[in-house]
């Protein structure tokens, strides 16, 4: 009988850190895809400030200010200051205007650089 119930309070003890694995592993595979969802983001409104600009270089600008770099202000702010008020979309948020800053300091830079080799 004493046998039996060491089994049982074995086979419990694994089945419980089995379980607490599974969790942890779900736990990480939902950080994985969100943040592949916030890389997405990002790069999808560095695609899309970058082809607006191409495309439409007339209409580029607000106000004298690049399309790239007050879409990516804007959703840095809106973001970081949490004002949708839900966690998950003021991250995503905040990525789409990290993008759209990345798509304008490399416009910038390619700017630069383009400049430095005509000189």
């Amino acid at each position: 009988m004493a046998a039996t119930e060491r089994a049982l309070e074995k086979a419990q003890d694994e089945s419980s850190r089995y379980r607490k694995a599974l969790a942890r592993v779900k736990d990480e595979g939902k950080k994985a895809m969100q943040a592949g969802i916030r890389t997405g983001a990002g790069m999808g409104t560095a695609f899309a400030v970058g082809y607006i600009e191409g495309r439409y270089p007339e209409k580029a600008t607000v106000f004298g200010i690049d399309l790239s770099l007050l879409v990516g202000v804007a959703g840095t702010a809106v973001g970081a200051f949490g004002l949708t008020g839900d966690q998950q979309t003021n991250e995503l948020i905040e990525a789409a205007g990290n993008g759209a800053l990345f798509a304008f300091a490399a416009k910038k830079g390619s700017e630069m650089g383009k400049e430095k080799a005509a000189a």
